[in-house]
């Protein structure tokens, strides 16, 4: 601290009975402290001292009332580590000897020296820093919860603290002048601690873990922080332990660890293998990248332990587990499930070829020979393949697939891998009551929807949102809206259906909108929706509870459902017509769908199905279906939707067909509506 500064930190008691000298020397106190108080004599003085509590005192001595010495002595009663300086113009060797008795800390004569005055005042004024330091680092000690045990060069033990008791057990008085090791477990070889002094010595500092012993023997696990005090020469003097008992955090580790992992593989159990697969399921869905589980089962296990017993299956199944960790990035997880049941989670592919790729390496790896005991064992393993967002979005759904592909692969002969797929157990959901499940499916909400961004490709704007709905089985995942929609027919449960994925579309559509306000939503309906009678009161009453304007929806069919149209329906599409609602056909061109047939049912937009995209020559430009189609929508006045066209084909028939309006899919997956939402604002 500055010289000239550090009075300013301070407040100052001035007692003088002389008025001149007072106030003389007030001025120049006033321009070197933080506060100033003065009085006339002792008895005031030390009324002021009692209620202001300044950090030092200067005073007279002989004063009326109560002269300098007597109140410098109530003072000391009070507060014996208050400086105080005296100032008379006696000379006197009894007052003198009187000041040190009192405890006075300057004595100085008047006339006063301003400048030793302020001399002085310094002198204290370190001292009264020093006091605060060492006061505040006592009391650091005291209270600290670590332990601190300072020793000398000679590795003895001069001081403990509170804490250092509180853990070990060991009061100061058992252990002043012991060296440390009276805490050793001998749990640590002579190695350890020759490191420890090597690095402490060259750097001056170590820490680490290590275990000790308490008084009452009971062993514990400390972090230990040692500091090597040293002088200006840089050679040691003391070395400073700071230490806690972590004890029960490590055993809270260890048991937090077994709770979580298999004990005879320590592989992830279950329950941790959820926790893994529900945090990929988040980070995929964000950044809408594809997640794969491989659900393994060992082929010929339950004869290795019939035959060699279950120890050398132990041992096999732990062998396994390595094999298995060997096959799979820092960032999968393998995982034990129980028995001969293992799952592998890869947090991040490109696409399902990288599932096949590892699945091929553990195959390659489990059908080796494994030598256990002098025994010389051949396996071989099932795998079962499922992948987020196609089979399925949560875990349990995910593993259940994956069982799913499992079985199918061990009744092929097993030693292979399948992917799932929803075909491959519709009988299981055939042989059960389909109907149930659709009306739990109702009930619980498993009816989603999944979205595509459509391009004008015109502007490059976002222009429709176009919609498809699926049912989320909970078992086989998701499965089609053809797959079950003659059973929703048969059920008389259409119109339900059609209000629910009506008002989920319209509702997060409007919240799109916010983002994107003249975006559009196309939505696919089915045959069996249209011929339902209450088909247009259903979509008008969702049309008018979510406030949306229906020249903003677009009804989405196949060219098939539209030939297969009786005529008594077209008198349907002449009513959405009427309230502005557009008309999309899909797939469009491999079929026979007429022109008098397009005016009929007020076609606005036409998707050409991705066959006809290209030419006998790879050419657009050749295709004489799509110059027919574009000479159609010329006439027409119907805009073109195309999918799986790269920009420079774009661009071709954009150059070509300058007279007809076209759309495109940006490339990607379907989307759930919570990945749409990131995808909207970032293109926003």
């Amino acid at each position: 601290m500055d010289n000239l500064t550090i009075l300013d930190d301070f407040s100052i008691l001035y007692v003088e009975d002389d008025i001149l000298i007072r106030t003389g020397i007030a001025d120049f106190l006033r321009r070197r402290t933080s506060q100033l108080y003065l009085a006339e004599n002792g008895q005031e003085g030390l009324d002021v001292f009692i209620k202001c509590r300044p950090d030092i005192v200067i005073t007279d001595i002989l004063m009326p009332v109560m002269d300098g010495l007597q109140m410098a002595q109530e003072i000391k009663s009070l507060d014996h580590n208050v400086p105080i300086i005296v100032t008379t113009a006696f000379n006197e060797s009894e007052l003198f000897l009187k000041a040190i008795d009192i405890g006075i800390d300057k004595y100085i004569l008047k006339p006063l020296d301003r400048n030793r005055l302020l001399q002085s005042l310094k002198e204290v004024a370190w001292q009264l820093n020093a006091y605060k330091r060492l006061k505040l680092s006592s009391l650091a000690f005291k209270e600290s919860s670590e332990g601190i045990m300072i020793t000398d060069m000679n590795n003895q033990i001069v001081f403990v603290n509170p804490a250092f008791t509180t853990i070990t057990g060991y009061q100061s008085q058992d252990v002043m002048g012991f060296n440390p090791n009276i805490l050793s477990s001998n749990k640590q070889d002579k190695e350890f601690y020759n490191t420890l002094w090597q690095t402490l010595n060259e750097t001056g500092h170590w820490q680490g873990e290590i275990i000790n012993r308490k008084k009452n023997g009971e062993y514990y696990t400390e972090w230990l922080n040692i500091t090597q005090i040293r002088n200006q020469q840089g050679a040691p003097l003391y070395q400073l332990a700071l230490f806690s008992d972590i004890s029960t955090q490590k055993e809270n580790k260890i048991l937090q660890h077994l709770v979580a992992h298999d004990a005879l593989t320590d592989l992830p159990n279950r329950s941790l293998f959820i926790d893994r697969i529900t945090q990929s399921l988040q980070l995929a869905k964000r950044h809408d990248y594809e997640i794969s589980l491989l659900f393994i089962d060992l082929d010929q296990f339950k004869v290795v332990n019939d035959t060699l017993g279950h120890e050398i299956g132990d041992l096999l199944l732990q062998d396994v587990a390595q094999q298995l960790g060997s096959c799979i990035r820092e960032t999968d997880t393998v995982a034990r499930l129980g028995g001969d049941e293992f799952v592998v989670l890869l947090s991040h592919i490109e696409h399902g070829k990288d599932a096949a790729k590892v699945a091929d390496d553990i195959i390659s790896k489990l059908t080796a020979d494994f030598s256990i005991k002098s025994h010389l064992i051949h396996i071989g393993c099932s795998i079962g393949i499922s992948a987020y967002p196609s089979d399925g979005d949560t875990p349990d759904i995910l593993l259940k697939n994956a069982d799913i592909a499992m079985y199918q692969a061990k009744r092929k002969g097993g030693n292979r891998y399948d992917f799932f797929t929803p075909a491959m157990d519709m009988r299981l959901l055939e042989t059960t009551n389909m109907e149930e499940q659709l009306q739990q499916a109702l009930n619980k909400d498993e009816f989603k929807l999944r979205y595509q961004l459509v391009f004008n490709l015109t502007n490059q704007k976002i222009d429709t949102l176009e919609a498809s709905f699926y049912w989320q089985h909970p078992a086989l995942g998701v499965i089609n809206a053809d797959k079950f929609m003659p059973t929703i027919k048969k059920m008389g449960m259409l119109d339900t259906l059609s209000k629910l994925i009506f008002s989920k579309a319209l509702e997060q559509t409007n919240t799109c909108k916010q983002m994107i306000p003249n975006l559009a939503l196309s939505i696919t309906i089915f045959d069996q929706q249209l011929k339902s009678r209450g088909f247009l009161a259903v979509l008008d009453q969702a049309l008018a509870e979510m406030n949306f304007p229906p020249a903003d929806l677009e009804l989405k069919l196949t060219e098939t459902c539209c030939i297969n149209l009786e005529d008594k329906y077209h008198p349907l599409f002449n009513l959405l017509h009427s309230l502005g609602i557009r008309i999309c056909i899909t797939d469009f061109g491999i079929g026979y769908l007429s022109s008098e047939c397009i005016k009929t049912l007020y076609v606005n937009r036409l998707k050409i199905h991705p066959s006809l995209l290209a030419g006998r020559n790879g050419s657009i430009e050749d295709n004489s279906i799509i110059n027919s189609i574009m000479a159609i929508a010329n006439s027409m006045n119907i805009d073109i939707l195309i999918e799986d066209l790269d920009y420079k084909s774009c661009a071709a028939l954009m150059e070509r067909y300058q007279d007809v309006t076209l759309y495109s899919y940006q490339k990607h997956k379907p989307m759930l509506f919570e990945q749409l939402q990131y995808k909207l604002l970032a293109s926003s």
